[in-house]
């Protein structure tokens, strides 16, 4: 599978349009989201988690009770790439399917 190419200064200016919510900070695509109670964010990063299997692309993930932080970027292009915007925005639906909001 060919890998993504790391987004260029113009393309990562305009992605606060693309992906309200998210930042980006230190090469990557960051957020962070609340949740009811511990299980409905396991059940987010578990969703996600599958999510990144099927793309063979994996986030960092920081989960506590009722809190998940999602961070996506592209190791082996040393930043952000498409993919990531793509899976920022389906991290989005999933956590919007298990009740988590922005923190």
């Amino acid at each position: 599978m060919a890998r993504p190419e790391r987004l260029d200064p113009d393309a990562l200016a305009a992605l606060d349009a693309r992906l309200p919510g998210w930042s980006y900070q230190n090469d990557a695509l960051v957020r962070a989201f609340r949740f009811e109670g511990y299980a409905d964010a396991v059940g987010a990063v578990v969703a996600a988690a599958m999510l990144a299997e099927r793309r063979d692309h994996h986030p960092d993930v920081h989960l506590g009770f009722g809190r998940a932080t999602f961070t996506w970027s592209t190791h082996d292009v040393g930043g952000v790439s498409t993919l990531d915007v793509e899976l920022a925005l389906e991290t989005d639906a999933i956590v919007a399917r298990h009740g988590g909001r922005p923190a």
